[in-house]
């Protein structure tokens, strides 16, 4: 009897400490007491002056809340506190899903197809034939599969207004290199997004602006929503101010103008009017009896789409599916990235949940990141089936391990070798009689053939082979706008960190080993001594500027920087100088003239720098500006 009374007792306990201490988003008062320690802590140690947290469920809000200041106080003002009804901010890349309906609208009004090549609804420019009989369609640019480069260096956000230009001739002038056929490769494109919204402008006769106006804002009552940049009044009194940190305290940043590239990012919306929006996708087009679009299109949206692996989440016509939580939470949505703020927008329509939240200054993004690791991870966390891992060996590892590459990256232009910054790397390593993947300091081992998953948690990554059967790309579950390709010898990580570490120092040696023997060497030949001068001293120099460059540039770069402009005529001269020295040694054994090892040294040297160069497109002046 005893033995019951006791079982009973362990069995109420454990219903208790379920039902008390579970992690149920459906309490109010505990999300808001989870999510206030959460951001406030976050805000305040990477002084992030501002941001929004809205959390929906079943059309209710769980929490809809301001954090900091819309304007901080100063001589002027005592300063305005966040209204998620109205302060404005800036949600980057979510301004892309107004994009994707307007098109979707003009989908179910028959004025564009989805699968018509595009240059059909361009009459302003002609996207490059690339790629004869393979065509850039809507269903391309929805899904990221155009084959298009990508870039921003110096035209995607400006800070200055008479820089801005009108989309059609923004995207004319900016237009990317095709480099590979579409709808084979995955690679995010604000250009190819911006493109969308000309075609919708042009089919439908109004601005893109007030087209999204007129057909999205205004029916569904979304009164503190603008694409317009900066918004203008009654609206600019509600403009969430950016500021950066520094030891001297808060700066006011410039407003951020994505206005050459509109219908990407330069929406400006308060919480709770992005909640509308998101609601009215939940509710499969319709919000508050006001209709953006048919229920089936929405179902389409999600549905369709493109993957390179089933087993992983892929995009949809414009939504990205990600991967937030365990397996069973399937979220569509987007993130939005400025230099100044960092939006997560997240819609789940079996929890029937809406996640909004948004956070400013260059602490931003660290705030943004703790949010969405700290809720998903509490509210979402139980475990999935226990996954069969198949423990394979090193040698069966190591054909997947190597640095891989965005394909969203620019290949024509200097900012190439920022791929190589954004790259990844996979390792093949043991530990405890074990071999694993180690991926961003994450042990994987494979469930499926080619489909690695992390160990004791929810991350997967999916590899791909070409026709000979080589691992040549990989994409990570949740991130499907941005495949990853396996890098050749000269695009790995390691080559390129020791060109860039080798070509300025040994070009200092040789500055150094002239200067120190000038005397003798200008007695063998004054040619080859001034020659090997010049070259060693501009490549110094330029290594020395573009870094220096580099190191002063903001998160996103507003305008091209001169001293970049200025750092790009040094190769050319270097160049020139090799030349020069080049011709030198060959007169010099044709007329059997003295010469000295360093000379030879040098001329190699400057070969190969100069096929450094200009496989990273560092030869002339190759950027947007």
């Amino acid at each position: 009897m005893s033995a019951v009374i006791r079982n009973l007792l362990i069995l109420s306990l454990s219903l208790f400490s379920q039902i008390s201490f579970s992690n149920t988003i459906e309490n109010s008062e505990s999300l808001e007491s989870y999510i206030d320690g959460l951001v406030l802590n976050a805000m305040k140690r990477h002084h992030s002056p501002s941001g929004v947290v809205a959390i929906y469920k079943d059309g209710v809000p769980l929490i809809s809340k301001g954090y900091g200041w819309q304007q901080l106080a100063n001589a002027d003002n005592k300063g305005i506190t966040i209204d998620v009804k109205r302060s404005l901010f800036r949600p980057g890349s979510i301004s892309k899903l107004f994009t994707w309906v307007a098109v979707m609208q003009m989908v179910e009004r028959g004025k564009l197809d989805l699968d018509t090549d595009v240059n059909q609804y361009l009459h302003q420019f002609k996207v490059k034939n690339s790629w004869p009989g393979q065509a850039i369609s809507l269903r391309h640019i929805m899904t990221h599969t155009t084959g298009l480069e990508d870039g921003a260096l110096g035209y995607l956000i400006l800070d200055q207004e008479e820089f801005v230009l009108p989309l059609a001739e923004a995207l004319e002038k900016y237009q990317p290199e095709r480099i590979n056929p579409p709808g084979k490769h995955t690679a995010y494109s604000n250009w190819a997004t911006a493109l969308a919204g000309l075609i919708v402008a042009n089919v439908s006769g109004l601005s893109f602006e007030d087209y999204v106006q007129r057909h999205i804002f205004d029916v569904l009552g979304m009164k503190y929503a603008t694409f317009i940049e900066p918004p203008q009044a009654p609206l600019d009194k509600h403009i969430v101010q950016a500021y950066k940190w520094s030891a001297s305290g808060y700066k006011l940043t410039p407003y951020e103008r994505i206005s050459s590239f509109a219908p990407a990012g330069s929406a400006a919306i308060s919480a709770e009017d992005i909640i509308r929006f998101a609601s009215a996708l939940l509710n499969g087009g319709e919000f508050n009896g006001q209709r953006i679009l048919e229920q089936e299109t929405v179902a389409q949206m999600i549905s369709e789409g493109f993957s390179h692996d089933p087993r992983t989440r892929g995009m949809g016509l414009g939504f990205i599916k990600r991967r937030f939580g365990n397996d069973k939470l399937k979220i569509f949505g987007h993130e939005g990235a400025s230099a100044w703020f960092y939006s997560h927008l997240g819609i789940s329509k079996q929890e029937k949940l809406i996640v909004f939240a948004s956070f400013s200054g260059a602490g931003g993004r660290q705030v943004y990141q703790t949010f969405l690791s700290g809720f998903y991870s509490y509210y979402f966390t139980t475990p999935n089936e226990n996954p069969n891992y198949q423990s394979l060996s090193i040698d069966q590892l190591k054909e997947y391990q190597g640095n891989y590459l965005p394909w969203r990256a620019s290949f024509s232009k200097i900012e190439a070798l920022l791929r190589v910054l954004n790259g990844r790397t996979i390792d093949a390593t043991a530990a405890q009689q074990q071999s694993y993947l180690l991926y961003r300091d994450k042990r994987y081992q494979m469930v499926d053939k080619d489909l690695f998953q992390e160990l004791g948690g929810y991350g997967r990554i999916a590899f791909q082979r070409n026709s000979a059967g080589t691992i040549d790309n990989m994409i990570e579950d949740g991130k499907a706008y941005t495949q990853y390709y396996k890098a050749s010898f000269p695009e790995s990580k390691t080559t390129v960190l020791l060109c860039l570490i080798a070509i300025p120092m040994l070009s200092l040696a040789i500055l150094i080993h002239l200067l120190y023997r000038r005397d003798q060497l200008l007695k063998i030949s004054g040619t080859l001594f001034y020659s090997q001068l010049s070259w060693s001293a501009f490549t110094l120099l330029f290594f020395i500027m573009m870094t220096l460059s580099l190191l002063s540039l903001p998160t996103i770069v507003n305008g091209f920087p001169s001293s970049i402009t200025l750092a790009l005529f040094l190769p050319i001269l270097s160049s020139c100088s090799g030349a020069a020295l080049l011709v030198g040694l060959v007169q010099s054994l044709y007329k059997s003239k003295p010469q000295y090892p360093s000379a030879w040294f040098t001329i190699v040297l400057a070969l190969f720098t100069l096929a450094f160069y200009y496989y990273w497109n560092l030869l002339g002046f190759n950027y947007f500006g």
